[in-house]
């Protein structure tokens, strides 16, 4: 999933059918705080640095390695306007 809308949401609630590759986020400024949280038993995997997205809604993994969501595993991302990407904060 390219650019993926969270919407107003800070908090995401994500299952899939199956495993899935989200490359970034639209919707980003200055500050702002999303919560993904899998509620499914699908792995949901968030991409580093990927030109699937466009440049302003891609993240930065912090490992530059692809951060996998198991079933109820969380994520912290914040947008960085400077670097003008979503930062992966924490994963839980």
């Amino acid at each position: 999933q390219n650019d993926k809308s969270p919407g107003t949401n800070s908090v995401l609630r994500l299952a899939s059918s199956g495993a899935i590759n989200i490359t970034g986020w639209s919707g980003g400024y200055q500050g702002r705080v999303l919560w993904v949280v899998n509620v499914g038993v699908n792995n949901i995997s968030l991409t580093n640095q990927d030109t699937n997205s466009a440049a302003a809604n891609r993240m930065i993994t912090g490992t530059g390695a692809t951060v996998v969501l198991g079933a109820d595993d969380t994520a912290m991302l914040w947008y960085d306007s400077t670097t003008q990407r979503w930062r992966i904060l924490n994963v839980w």
